[in-house]
């Protein structure tokens, strides 16, 4: 899977810059497979396999292509559905939306596009609500060519910009969704300020709460991975699960019961944060671990992750032009290959060295192998991260696991201990992050092109290959 997933990532990069059409893309896949067939023997066979593949991806990059049909830069009247938890602003608030219809000329069509709506901190908009509305769809501006590019492959086709006058109606849905059910069980804590963002962040995927200045310092700390749900945050999710349900194999049938019922925590977790690239890729590689451990199968991680990118891929080509998505496959490919092997290096029998040594070494397995995209794309190297992870991951371990057990039972005589205890780990974690970031050795304004960034990473590659075909030599003690 690892070569396939190399084949159908370079053509996806490929053909998303140089467009072929889709039947051309289609008939070279099936001519690729049909010769990759006969000379299944021979050498040959293999290089028409990759090539199937290559075609491949740029087959499914075709069949994402899509116009707009939504007018832009044309004032008329429009229906919206919220999607998401609003963003607020100091001036205004944010959140995505589904425009599900238009009048045009005194005609309403149907649509389904989605698009940034953006409007005054007076109109009372939830998730869920159906607007309508007089509003007007622009463009994303040239000036920001990068966000332009991201939100475009995101399927978003601009911004809507209101106004309490320009709102007809605000129709409130009765069904809610699991993402926003999560963040209204968070609220009923009564944490404070800082605490709610980080745990909405961590618990409901609302990471728009968290104000600038401590996002900035999380970013510059390189401790930004904990705000955002990802591999971090499913694992503990996962171990939690695995140790509450460890008394299911007493029984017949138990352990595939057992296995069967994992998966329902993690995924529900995954859509209570927003099903996001990272959400998604992880949950994805735990449910295949889970049932690697059911079928008594080899634990082949970066196989699994390969698949897990693979599948992902095909259903979505762009997620291969999100951050989000690069950054958590480069680190968990890299905690895989380096991280375990290093982990291996300290006994099992003291639980707190061990502890602390994995969580520096994913510390710093992760920080190096991230650099150079995070140079690439922010302009900012974090040189401290490796020294406040064992701490950062630890308060993650607290959060996670008190957030996951109250949204699974709010139980209001719970409500005060629980909050005390997310207080109190929010409040270590950000000291730890404010005061390492306010250090001007903590972190360095530097910006890798894009050649010097995909350098780097083949260099990687070649040295972790390189030091993985070394076979250790066998000592073998013959008898005196």
């Amino acid at each position: 899977m690892v070569g396939a997933t190399v084949f159908l990532i370079a053509g996806i990069l490929f053909f998303d810059r140089y467009c072929l059409a889709s039947a051309v893309l289609w008939g070279m896949f099936l001519i690729c497979c049909a010769v990759s067939a006969v000379t299944v023997r021979k050498r040959a066979g293999v290089a028409y396999v990759a090539a199937a593949v290559f075609f491949f991806g740029g087959a499914v990059v075709s069949l994402r292509r899509f116009e707009p049909v939504v007018p832009r830069d044309r004032t008329m009247f429009m229906q919206l559905a919220v999607e998401d938890l609003p963003v607020h602003r100091e001036k205004y608030s944010s959140v995505p939306v589904r425009i599900t219809g238009y009048d045009d000329n005194g005609t309403f069509h149907t649509a389904d596009e989605r698009a940034v709506l953006r409007f005054d901190n007076a109109l009372p908009v939830r998730c869920g609500d159906r607007i309508e509305c007089l509003g007007r769809v622009r463009p994303f501006s040239s000036d920001r060519a990068s966000y332009a590019d991201l939100m475009t492959r995101r399927g978003f086709v601009g911004t809507l910009f209101l106004s309490a006058s320009d709102t007809v109606r605000v129709m409130r849905d009765g069904r809610r969704t699991l993402h926003a059910i999560v963040s209204e069980r968070l609220s009923r804590l009564g944490l404070s300020d800082e605490a709610a963002a980080v745990v909405g962040a961590v618990g409901a995927g609302a990471r728009g709460c968290i104000a600038p200045e401590l996002r900035q310092a999380y970013s510059r700390s390189g401790a930004s991975h904990v705000l955002a749900v990802s591999g971090l945050h499913v694992g503990i999710v996962f171990m939690l699960a695995n140790a509450l349900l460890w008394w299911l194999p007493a029984f017949r049938y138990g352990h595939i019961v057992r296995n069967a019922a994992v998966l329902i925590p993690v995924w529900l977790y995954a859509a209570a944060a927003g099903l996001s690239p990272s959400v998604v890729r992880a949950a994805v590689m735990f449910s295949a671990l889970q049932v690697a451990s059911a079928s008594s199968s080899s634990r082949n991680g970066l196989n699994i992750l390969a698949a897990a990118a693979f599948c992902m891929l095909v259903f979505d080509p762009d997620m291969l032009f999100d951050i989000s998505f690069r950054l958590s496959f480069i680190a968990v490919a890299a905690i895989i290959t380096v991280g375990i092997p290093l982990f291996r290096l300290v006994g099992r029998r003291n639980i707190a060295i061990r502890l602390l040594w994995d969580t520096t070494v994913v510390g710093l397995v992760s920080g190096i192998a991230t650099a150079p995209l995070v140079s690439n794309v922010f302009g900012v190297i974090p040189l401290a991260g490796v020294l406040i992870n064992p701490v950062i991951i630890l308060c993650a371990y607290v959060i996670v696991g008190i957030s996951v057990l109250w949204i699974v039972m709010p139980f209001a005589f719970a409500a005060p201990a629980a909050a005390a205890v997310l207080n109190g780990a929010v409040g270590v974690q950000n000291f730890v992050v404010t005061r390492i970031a306010a250090c001007d050795a903590a972190w360095v304004e530097y910006s890798l092109s894009g050649t010097a960034a995909a350098t780097a990473y083949i260099v990687l590659a070649a040295i972790i290959s390189l030091c993985a075909s070394i076979e250790r030599k066998k000592s073998v003690h013959l008898p005196e």
